[in-house]
This record gives C-alpha cells, sequence and structure tokens, in this order.
C-alpha cells in the first residue's frame, strides 16, 4: 500500500490488490502441500512417461520385438493402471507401486542385456 493517499477509493482498490494477491499466494502453498495430488500427478507422470517410452522403442524395433512389445504391454499395463488406481485409493501404497515398477524395470534390462 501506498500509505501516501487518504482517499477511501484508493485505499479500498490497494486493500482489494492486496487480498488477491494474498489469496493467490495461499493457493500456491496449498498446492504445494497437498501431498496426495503430488503423488498423483508423479504416478500419472510416470505412467505417461512409460506409454512414451514404449511407443518410441516400438518406433525403433524390428518387427518381431514389435510383437514382443505389444504382449508385454498387454500384460503390464493393466497392471499399472490397477497400480495407479489404487494409489489414489490408498496413497500410502504409492511406495509399493513404485517399488514394483522399478523391479519391472530392472528385470527388463537384465533380461535385455543377457541376450
Amino acid at each position: 500500500m501506498s500509505g501516501s493517499t487518504n482517499d477511501p477509493d484508493v485505499l479500498r482498490a490497494e486493500i482489494a490488490q492486496a487480498r488477491s494477491e494474498l489469496a493467490d499466494t495461499v493457493n500456491q502453498l496449498a498446492v504445494k502441500l497437498d501431498v496426495k495430488q503430488q503423488a498423483r500427478q508423479r504416478m500419472d507422470d510416470t505412467k505417461a512417461t512409460a506409454v512414451q517410452r514404449l511407443q518410441q522403442a516400438k518406433d525403433r524395433a524390428p518387427e518381431p520385438v514389435v510383437q514382443a512389445l505389444d504382449k508385454l504391454s498387454d500384460t503390464v499395463l493393466p497392471v499399472l493402471s490397477q497400480a495407479v488406481q489404487r494409489v489414489r485409493d490408498n496413497p500410502r501404497q504409492a511406495l509399493v507401486a513404485v517399488s514394483v515398477a522399478v523391479v519391472i524395470t530392472l528385470i527388463g534390462r537384465r533380461a535385455g542385456g543377457a541376450r
């Protein structure tokens, strides 16, 4: 506030502006403190990244590999979708879902390197 005027209309406008800025700040803090929403967002981002990487692998791979990836996606994607839904239902299970995803990734990398 400027403090240099006693005009009630100017003061009201400054108060309204300060309230608006304060409301925006409170909303931003609420978003940062919403752990459940952050977990949901991370899970959604992880799922989107997995789907994108699968598509990139399919685009670069020869046909037999594409067929194997299709089989894998038919198996893994429903499991991931169930995991995401369970995390939404019970955010404490996020740790389990992330652990499963890490194990699947490690198994996939080891199997790919063994060939």
